[in-house]
């Protein structure tokens, strides 16, 4: 179910990880957030939100790791391979990451 916040000027809103949300600003604002996209986080739930929601942006994603992360492009892939054994519907939609 949803909440909704509107905060004031001066307060803090603290978004428990791994909670979706959405920001809308009314007026000019500055935010400072620490849930970006990061291995150190949880790398893996990351992957597979964007491998269900935006495929062709994690194929995209996937072949930049090859080129530049291939450490991270392997635990994608490790990942990946464990939900296909797994029959997870998402990583069957995926299908099988090659390189």
């Amino acid at each position: 179910r949803p909440v909704e916040v509107l905060q004031c000027p001066g307060e803090t809103v603290f978004v428990p990880n791994g909670w979706p949300h959405l920001v809308l600003n009314l007026e000019l604002t500055v935010a400072v957030t620490h849930n970006y996209a990061s291995e150190e986080g949880p790398f893996e739930r990351m992957w597979e939100e964007v491998a269900t929601e935006e495929i062709d942006f994690a194929r995209r994603w996937y072949a930049g790791m090859l080129a530049r992360r291939k450490r991270l492009a392997d635990r994608v892939k490790e990942y990946h391979s464990n939900t296909l054994c797994d029959k997870r519907e998402w990583a069957l939609r995926y299908g099988d990451l090659r390189e």
